[in-house]
């Protein structure tokens, strides 16, 4: 299984024609990203993606915690951040 983890910084060399050739099979998000670049990572790549709040995501509680996009690689599901783990 070959997974993309991306976190922190929207990385704009990382275009559309790269994440196809990278052919992974999830991506995991490690916080601090907007939800419209989770968006369009997961709808570039076709592929489900999980991914765990970060400390500087403020708008992660005005959102479901399962938010189902509607791209055809799967819904983009929320992990349970570290605070709701202890």
């Amino acid at each position: 299984m070959r997974i993309l983890a991306i976190a922190d910084e929207i990385d704009r060399g990382l275009t559309v024609a790269r994440m196809r050739a990278m052919q992974v099979d999830l991506v995991v998000s490690c916080g601090d990203l907007p939800f419209e670049y989770l968006e369009f990572v997961m709808g570039a790549m076709n592929k489900p993606l999980f991914y765990v709040p970060g400390n500087h995501d403020p708008e992660v509680a005005h959102r479901d915690p399962f938010i189902n996009s509607g791209f055809a690689g799967g819904p983009m599901l929320r992990l349970p951040d570290h605070e709701a783990l202890w």
